[in-house]
């Protein structure tokens, strides 16, 4: 059959269009399969850094009478800003990405713009809000991305943490005794409260910590998970779903663990044994790989979960890119992880690595200069490391 330039250009168009829709269809359809993490605590290894990173910066935080960091909190990067919660000052130190202070918020007392007590903040990137959650007074205190106060939403339920998703704040009540739920999601616009994930009644007033954890992936979608749990799940449309289990085999807590007429603290110390691995937290999804970290037998272990070959090693992380202690990562822009060290231990590390390894080489080089920027009393310096 003869066939005319035009029908082929046709036909090759009509082919291209299917095979595009397909593969839309396609990876549509593998991205809302539930991903599974088996993790083999029979092969311990160490990981060695460049396996999955390919360069780390450092950036000293400036260090004047006016931004002096006691602890790190949370980190959040937006339109080339760091922020960091230091809740043993009730403050939020804002900073460029060069290390320069900026400002900071502390507003603390009972009139408009003020709280009591910062449990945790999140930041609305299209309105340009920081949203600061006060546990003590239930309340969201909003302010522009200089600082100045702009309103205040009530929150109903106890906010211990929380995230801003597509106009709504997520935020997690951590076992308060009074509540029936632990997520909540409160739209913003409307003023509507949806609640989730029941409290266990063994766990009432259990204080989770760093346990618990909202964290955007490399998709920008928001996931979540409660502190002693093994699934991840996914905000989708307002409404969480399961997005990921982490399997830890034999040593996988049973559901049933926690038991109302036992004292929770020998429950939690019981769980140190190494009868099973629990605590999953430090929880990181980038393109090519997975990060967390979890409690077993007493100790805290690095897994990475590879996507590409769908395999975890789980160890500890040795630096043989510069050598510096790779610190536990609290924040990701879904190519890079972001962690801290403190000027103290920094320049004691340095002091060992000029001891014990080429001083010409030029990731050492770096080292020893931003060590003689600094001394004992400077602010952290914030590690980035740029992952493969």
């Amino acid at each position: 059959m003869k066939i005319d330039k035009l029908s082929f250009c046709f036909l090759i168009i009509i082919f291209f269009t299917t095979s595009i829709l397909n593969c839309s269809i396609d990876k549509k359809t593998t991205s809302n399969k539930k991903i599974e993490i088996k993790v083999n605590l029979n092969k311990q290894k160490k990981i060695k850094l460049s396996s999955f990173v390919d360069s780390i910066a450092y950036v000293p935080l400036e260090t004047t009478e006016n931004c002096l960091i006691g602890n790190i909190d949370k980190i959040r990067i937006l339109n080339y800003l760091i922020f960091i919660l230091d809740k043993r000052q009730n403050k939020i130190f804002i900073f460029n990405t060069s290390g320069n202070f900026q400002y900071s918020i502390c507003h603390i007392g009972r009139g408009p713009g003020e709280y009591l007590s910062i449990s945790d903040f999140c930041i609305d990137p299209d309105m340009k809000h920081i949203i600061i959650a006060d546990h003590l007074t239930r309340r969201f205190i909003f302010y522009d991305l200089k600082g100045k106060f702009q309103f205040t939403k009530e929150s109903r339920y106890i906010n211990k943490f929380c995230e801003f998703y597509k106009n709504t704040i997520i935020y997690y009540s951590d076992n308060y005794i009074l509540d029936k739920y632990n997520l909540h999601l409160f739209n913003i616009g409307s003023g509507k409260n949806s609640n989730y994930l029941s409290i266990n009644p063994a766990l009432k007033d259990f204080q989770s910590g760093d346990g618990c954890q909202f964290y955007f992936n490399y998709r920008n979608q928001l996931l979540f998970k409660e502190a002693l749990g093994q699934e991840i799940y996914r905000i989708n449309n307002n409404d969480p779903e399961e997005y990921l289990s982490i399997d830890f085999g034999g040593k996988n807590m049973p559901e049933n663990y926690f038991k109302e007429n036992i004292p929770l603290s020998d429950q939690l110390y019981d769980l140190n044994k190494g009868r099973y691995a629990f605590h999953v937290t430090n929880f990181l999804e980038l393109k090519e790989i997975i990060y967390f970290t979890f409690d077993y037998n007493f100790s805290q272990y690095s897994c990475i979960y590879n996507k590409g070959n769908t395999l975890s090693e789980y160890g500890y992380i040795t630096n043989d890119i510069d050598f510096t202690p790779f610190g536990n990562p609290m924040f990701s822009d879904g190519s890079s992880i972001f962690s801290f060290i403190d000027a103290p231990e920094f320049l004691s590390v340095i002091d060992q690595i000029k001891e014990h390894n080429d001083n010409t080489k030029i990731e050492v080089l770096k080292l020893i200069k931003i060590s003689k920027s600094i001394n004992i009393s400077c602010n952290p310096i914030l590690i980035k490391y740029l992952t493969k």
